[in-house]
């Protein structure tokens, strides 16, 4: 059990509105998400399967922190959470992550942090080998 190795064309083939992005951006970036999960036969998630398919969400979570899709979204979340309340007259606009932990926010700026947030709770729980 070893390492998961990216596939860039597989990759943009799961997130293709992030087929703008060159090789060396989603290599860099799959890099930052190596940060978040230990990639190698020490890892929680010892399944190289699922680790795969975690790194990759992932990457596709810091892609969309840190770049546009192909839709023009994401690249500059700035607000972070739901929306709390709004105002018209020189507008106003503020958000809230009420009753969410600090260290879940990071992951809930996009659909993918949050799919990742979600996948790997099972292995917050306490001792978990699989």
């Amino acid at each position: 059990m070893g390492a998961v190795t990216l596939d860039v064309t597989e990759w943009k083939a799961m997130y293709p509105q992030y087929d703008g992005l060159t090789t060396q951006q989603v290599e860099f970036l799959f890099q930052l998400a190596e940060l978040y999960l230990e990639n190698n036969g020490f890892s929680v998630v010892t399944d190289e399967g699922k680790r795969k398919f975690l790194l990759y969400l992932l990457t596709a979570h810091l892609a969309f922190l840190n770049f546009k899709d192909a839709n023009g979204q994401g690249g500059n979340p700035g607000m972070v959470g739901h929306l709390a309340s709004a105002s018209e007259g020189s507008v106003s606009v503020s958000s809230g992550l009420s009753g969410v932990p600090f260290n879940k926010a990071f992951f809930f700026q996009s659909q993918f942090g949050m799919m990742f947030w979600n996948a790997v709770k099972v292995y917050m729980m306490g001792f978990y080998r699989g």
